[in-house]
């Protein structure tokens, strides 16, 4: 992200880019994550106070996800298909099969987004440590980490 932040800079760009305004960014965040159908979110879009008042520059929900698009993304997504033979058998005995898609990321590449990523910097710890419930250091904490 302070990659794309710094890009942005050197361009000129606001930090809401590719949207308008900030107003805008935060209504495309809180239609892609209320859970909205893009059928629902086109409706939204043609009311006239959004349409007259907001104005957002995206008037439906394919030139919204157009925008989101632009957005800058973490590590890609991978299809792996394969066949997998189940225990069942057809009518001439032969077990029957299924072709599925296992969609992955590559973890290494997860992980290092994360640990680039400036919103979990200061979550992030690399030697062990002692967590105390109470701060008298009575109450110590174990954990997996």
């Amino acid at each position: 992200f302070e990659r794309h932040r710094e890009m942005q800079k050197d361009q000129g760009d606001a930090p809401w880019a590719p949207f308008e305004s900030e107003e805008e960014w935060e209504l495309a965040r809180w239609m892609m994550t209320s859970g909205a159908s893009q059928k629902k979110m086109d409706s939204f879009l043609k009311l006239n106070m959004i349409r007259h008042g907001a104005n957002p520059a995206f008037h439906n929900s394919r030139a919204l996800l157009k925008r989101i698009d632009r957005l800058p993304t973490g590590p890609s997504w991978t299809c792996t298909p394969f066949r997998i033979t189940g225990d069942k058998v057809d009518k001439h005995k032969k077990p029957l099969t299924e072709d599925v898609e296992l969609w992955h990321r590559n973890p290494v590449e997860c992980i290092k987004e994360l640990m680039e990523n400036p919103a979990f910097e200061k979550n992030q710890c690399y030697e062990p440590r002692r967590v105390f419930r109470k701060g008298d250091y009575t109450n110590r904490e174990y954990n997996e980490m």
